[in-house]
């Protein structure tokens, strides 16, 4: 990500505030552009396989949603990662990473054999994807002095914002029967949820009054 660079000066200036700001920053961005993708691109699974392929198993789609899910978690710990790097103590958190990664495949194995359930190793991964996270965050708490209360502010806030959009589409599925326009009507509305929600509840006086002031001079360029 663009702010890696930032973030490695600013801890290695010790600058604790600026690199809580950042870690904010990232973890906003990040999570707010893949999930304004990936909550569509859930609940719309089936229609955009169909203009992707031809046909696709019926598992595919259950595949696709589990691993989208996953994915919102690693979000999380890719901000928490750059922290983690930037301070060079990164022993413990790659060896207990590749240990949680590695568990994927004999776990899946003794669980498909008591379970013959072909899902089974898609929520492996989302378990261990949401262990991974919890991880990042304790060994960040280890090796660096982060506002761990404020990030998980921010985190529930998201986690809030999410479920409004979930909300949204599942009545819109309740209203709208053609696949293709409940596609668009999707999108738009997961995009009007985060941008408006965002504002109320993420972004502080200073950043509203930056968008402002930018958005203002794009306005009078533009006239």
């Amino acid at each position: 990500m663009a702010v890696r660079p930032q973030i490695v000066k600013t801890i290695s200036e010790r600058n604790v505030d600026e690199t809580n700001k950042l870690l904010r920053l990232s973890t906003i961005i990040g999570y707010c552009l893949f999930s304004c993708v990936a909550i569509v691109f859930i609940f719309e699974t089936r229609t955009i396989l169909r203009l992707w392929l031809q046909g696709f198993p019926e598992l595919t789609v259950h595949f696709t949603r589990i691993v989208l899910v996953a994915y919102f978690f690693e979000v999380l710990i890719t901000p928490l990662n750059m922290i983690i790097s930037g301070t060079g103590k990164i022993k413990n958190f790659m060896l207990i990473n590749g240990l949680f990664n590695i568990a994927v495949l004999p776990l899946s194995y003794l669980l498909l054999k008591l379970y013959p359930i072909e899902t089974i190793p898609f929520y492996i991964i989302l378990a261990i994807s949401i262990i991974r996270w919890i991880n990042a965050l304790y060994q960040t708490k280890l090796v660096y002095s982060i506002d761990h209360s404020n990030y998980l502010q921010i985190v529930i806030r998201l986690f809030f914002i999410t479920m409004i959009s979930v909300v949204c589409i599942l009545l819109l599925h309740m209203i709208i029967s053609n696949i293709w326009i409940l596609l668009v009507v999707d999108v738009i509305t997961v995009l009007l949820v985060y941008m408006f929600l965002v504002w109320v509840l993420l972004l502080s006086s200073e950043e509203k009054y930056i968008i402002r002031s930018r958005l203002e001079k794009v306005i009078k360029f533009t006239r």
